[in-house]
């Protein structure tokens, strides 16, 4: 049963509060938007009972199972898209970092002065590499001239002599080398 002090302490602190200029503004601020509240809520009842609709649509619910049906979106897919929303962030700025370093190769790219000096520093470390291949290369054609030209028959004695040379010393220190290095990281 209720206290009759109670209810009096409890009308006592209602009219308290009612007596603040700020409640009471409030309240005047909701009692003057209470129409567009209104037609706020019955929007939402009007939303609400579009989906309720739609729900019990079977037409509707069928054609939006086959649709999703034939896109394969089952849980895996959705999991996958799910684990790729994750990630938007990281890949989004990794597209933003390529799209700045696109920016600055286009903008290089369209400096003559910064394109002659990327040529030219290319230039430097490229004709030591080219003159050395081509070095390499013209060995190698003067060696295969020689070998079509050389005519003579070799025997084992020729061979027996080459050996002693010290070319041929020094190229098998090198193959003995390589299969002794070849053998020992074979055993690890």
């Amino acid at each position: 049963m209720t206290n009759p002090n109670e209810h009096v302490e409890s009308v006592d602190s209602l009219s308290a509060v009612l007596a603040d200029p700020e409640v009471k503004q409030s309240i005047t601020n909701l009692l003057h938007r209470l129409p567009e509240l209104e037609k706020g809520i019955g929007s939402l009842e009007n939303v609400v009972d579009f989906g309720h609709s739609l729900l019990e649509d079977k037409p509707f619910i069928d054609e939006v199972e086959n649709k999703l049906a034939i896109h394969q979106l089952d849980m895996e897919t959705l999991s996958s898209l799910l684990v790729l929303m994750e990630k938007l962030p990281s890949l989004i700025a990794s597209i933003n970092k390529i799209e700045e370093s696109l920016a600055f190769v286009a903008a290089i790219s369209q400096d003559s002065a910064s394109i002659d000096y990327l040529t030219e520093q290319i230039n430097t470390y490229a004709e030591p590499v080219l003159a050395e291949g081509k070095k390499g290369m013209s060995f190698i054609a003067a060696v295969k001239t020689k070998a079509e030209r050389d005519q003579k028959k070799y025997s084992i004695f020729s061979v027996f002599r080459w050996l002693k040379d010290p070319a041929v010393q020094k190229g098998f220190r090198y193959i003995n080398a390589t299969l002794e290095t070849i053998n020992e990281n074979s055993k690890k």
